[in-house]
């Protein structure tokens, strides 16, 4: 909880920089823990750190995994609701990765899938059922990402099976923030 409060704190006092320097502003994900939304007063905590740097909710995306609504749900769907209703968006992480069930997706409140980077290795025995996860979360309204896009092949497969964003080293390695900073200033 420490830890999830700490990084979250970095990434708004970097949004404000950002912001103050003129730098094009981004959505920025931050994992969220069970534990974050379990724990009495954790959420209202994190939701105090980004008041205090005053950063747009829409910039910050809580990653959560799918394990996150395998115990407690009710509680849990009850405070990533009220997140969600405070403007945050609420991705779900490696989705397919695990074994979560299809039929209870639809109850999660959930604004994006992030399709786990092994579908994408794999694209092309993957690319139907890749098609039609992305066709299924369109018709629920959710935003769809794929991760792990490393060659043009995979990510023109990608773009026209309708994936939302596509992230991976075919755009950029993982970046220390001050060479993230020159890439936003591209």
């Amino acid at each position: 909880v420490k830890l999830d409060c700490f990084v979250l704190e970095q990434v708004c006092k970097d949004i404000q920089r950002w912001k103050q320097d003129g730098l094009p502003l981004v959505p920025i994900s931050v994992n969220v823990s069970r534990r974050d939304f379990i724990e009495s007063g954790c959420i209202d905590k994190q939701y105090q750190i980004v008041e205090k740097y005053n950063i747009d909710h829409s910039l910050i995306h809580m990653e959560v995994t799918e394990s996150l609504y395998s115990e407690n749900t009710d509680l849990i769907i009850s405070q990533v609701k009220r997140t969600q209703e405070m403007g945050f968006v609420i991705e779900m992480d490696d989705f397919g990765a695990g074994y979560s069930s299809l039929g209870s997706l639809s109850t999660f409140p959930l604004n994006v899938l992030k399709l786990d980077i092994s579908f994408v290795r794999n694209i092309v025995k993957n690319e139907i059922v890749i098609e039609n996860i992305i066709k299924m979360a369109h018709r629920m309204g959710l935003l769809v990402i794929a991760e792990g896009a490393e060659t043009v092949e995979q990510f023109k497969i990608l773009r026209t099976l309708g994936c939302d964003y596509i992230q991976g080293y075919y755009f950029s390695k993982p970046l220390p923030v001050k060479e993230f900073e020159a890439y936003l200033k591209k």
